[in-house]
């Protein structure tokens, strides 16, 4: 799967921009106060809400925005194309986020995107933000409906804190990308082989790592997940355990470790 990279340039294509412009942190501020979210960041959107009330004067059965992304291939952008967003920042109970909900703003949407005179790309995905507490309640909550062989377009649906969002479509950064220097910094410490000297030191070791990977994971940091992968792989070819228990232990818990992040 490639990556994803923020390309308001194809947004600003899309009439409803030049009439309803506006941004995550506006959208968001708007109904979760002041500053509360994405308050780093000015990203593009076009405001399905107000183009909603102005039409028929109601706003609740869109979703609240939409943006331009595009695939990162080889250091490029390529299929440039629109995403849905519902900011839900406010739910507190994961029995709130409702099928059927979801359905009709995307599909409304989506027909409203395209009605506007416009031979404009949507993504099939739709991604909604959350809160931080409340993304594992909301991912168990569409996962389980993915499941069912009646709700398996919730498979397109991707539940993000704002955080996340902002990493997974790599907002702020520029191309080619590469790992945080945290990342890096980390990476060039693991290299001390030493750590592969006993089983306690080993053991350490992955514990940092499988902490710091589910760190990642969470923040949906893709190009620091690969290169820590990548750098990893190389290290572990090139190391040796000691004879004995230290030894066996260690190779079962790389064997554990490569099963859980590396396969």
């Amino acid at each position: 799967m490639c990556e994803i990279f923020h390309c308001p340039e194809y947004l600003k294509q899309h009439p409803l921009m030049l009439t309803y412009p506006s941004s995550l942190t506006i959208l968001s501020d708007r109904d979760y106060g002041c500053g509360s979210y994405f308050c780093d960041c000015e990203i593009p959107s076009i405001d399905l809400d107000s183009y909603e009330k102005d039409l028929s004067g109601v706003n609740d059965c869109t979703s609240d925005g939409v943006i331009g992304i595009a695939d990162i291939v080889e250091g490029n952008t390529q299929n440039k194309r629109l995403l849905l967003t519902e900011l839900r920042m406010g739910y507190e109970n994961r029995e709130n986020i409702r099928f059927s909900g979801i359905v009709d703003k995307y599909t409304h949407s989506c027909d409203i995107l395209r009605h506007e005179d416009c031979n404009c790309r949507i993504d099939p995905g739709f991604a909604l933000i959350f809160k931080p507490e409340m993304v594992a309640k909301a991912k168990s909550r569409i996962f389980s409906w993915s499941r069912e062989s009646s709700k398996k377009v919730a498979k397109n649906w991707i539940v993000f804190s704002p955080e996340s969002f902002c990493n997974h479509i790599n907002y702020g950064k520029s191309l080619p990308l590469t790992p945080e220097e945290r990342t890096v910094i980390l990476v060039s410490k693991w290299k001390d082989t030493k750590i592969f000297e006993s089983f306690e030191k080993f053991n350490d070791f992955i514990e940092e790592i499988r902490k710091y990977f589910y760190e990642l994971i969470g923040k949906r940091m893709n190009t620091d997940i690969e290169y820590v992968k990548d750098s990893l792989i190389v290290l572990f070819k090139s190391m040796s355990f000691p004879q004995g228990e230290d030894g066996d232990l260690s190779e079962y818990l790389l064997k554990e470790f490569k099963n859980e992040f590396l396969n």
